[in-house]
């Protein structure tokens, strides 16, 4: 069934895909995946200003490259949770509700396949920008990540939590992963914190 899953999919294949999602589009495609693709999007026109070889002295580029520095830890840590989480899902639903809903459950999980290809285009395209940050730098960077991703939870809510009517649950468990990365993240802090401090007083 993996293979059947992972194999490119016919031209009926597609039609039934599409008369799918058309007839609930709420359920494939949501305010986390525009957004997050967007900044994908937002990364890759940065990046090709970046690149221009003939403005490398214009304020426009010093200042895309000095935005993409900025934000790249930070983004491919929300894209790590991204594609992660939405395969999980996708994995869930497939394992649990294929049975009672294969054509759903199926376009569920290639669509968890392709949430976690952006991702990894996403990562990809800033992979030469995630080399020489220190520890602290990956700290704050991972506070931003969870604070984004605790509003797309809380506020927006991915819609295919409540495939299959199992909401309550699924947000139950993002909220409680999100809760023990913030501990994680806290401790970090404190950490980071004492070891930043001698070399402080010392400055």
């Amino acid at each position: 069934m993996v293979h059947a899953l992972l194999a490119p999919p016919g031209i009926g294949d597609v039609a039934s895909m599409v008369t799918y999602v058309l007839g609930d589009p709420y359920l494939f495609i949501g305010s986390t995946t525009v957004m997050t693709t967007a900044m994908v999007l937002g990364v890759v026109a940065l990046a090709a200003t970046a690149a221009v070889p003939f403005g490398r002295r214009s304020p426009i580029v010093a200042a895309a490259e000095a935005l993409l520095a900025w934000v790249a830890p930070k983004l491919a840590l929300v894209l790590a949770y991204f594609g992660v989480g939405s395969m999980s899902l996708a994995t869930e639903i497939l394992i649990r509700y294929h049975g009672d809903n294969p054509i759903g459950t199926e376009i569920q999980f290639r669509s968890g396949v392709g949430h976690l290809a952006v991702a990894a285009i996403g990562i990809l395209l800033l992979s030469s920008r995630l080399r020489g940050h220190g520890l602290y730098a990956w700290v704050e960077a991972h506070f931003w990540a969870l604070t984004y991703l605790t509003v797309q939870v809380l506020v927006f809510t991915p819609p295919w939590f409540d495939f299959q009517f199992q909401g309550d649950l699924i947000s139950g468990v993002a909220r409680g992963v999100l809760l023990a990365a913030l501990a994680v993240n806290l401790y970090l802090w404190i950490v980071v914190a004492r070891a930043l401090r001698p070399s402080r007083g010392r400055g």
